[in-house]
């Protein structure tokens, strides 16, 4: 299977299969056991790209919503200029 493993993104990766499926690494907290976790499939990069900007999204709290659609836009341009 072609895949998309980059440093910019870890921990997640593509998979190019019919699409895009995007999975994250993740460390089980009990065992230590890392695995894969399967993110979402989508047919274009843009909208992969946006769900690993959501998904990093969802590791802490924010004060409000204005705070969150920032960072949230400050994330995606990242990934943009990395990728595209």
């Amino acid at each position: 299977m072609n895949s998309i493993k980059d440093k910019v993104i870890e921990p997640y990766f593509i998979n190019l299969e019919n699409g895009y499926v995007l999975n994250k690494m993740v460390q089980s907290g009990e065992s230590d056991t890392i695995y894969e976790k399967f993110v979402g499939h989508y047919r274009n990069l843009d909208s992969c790209i946006k769900a690993m900007a959501r998904d990093k999204m969802m590791n802490k709290s924010y004060d409000s919503l204005q705070g969150f659609i920032s960072e949230y836009q400050q994330v995606v341009n990242s990934l943009n200029k990395v990728l595209c």
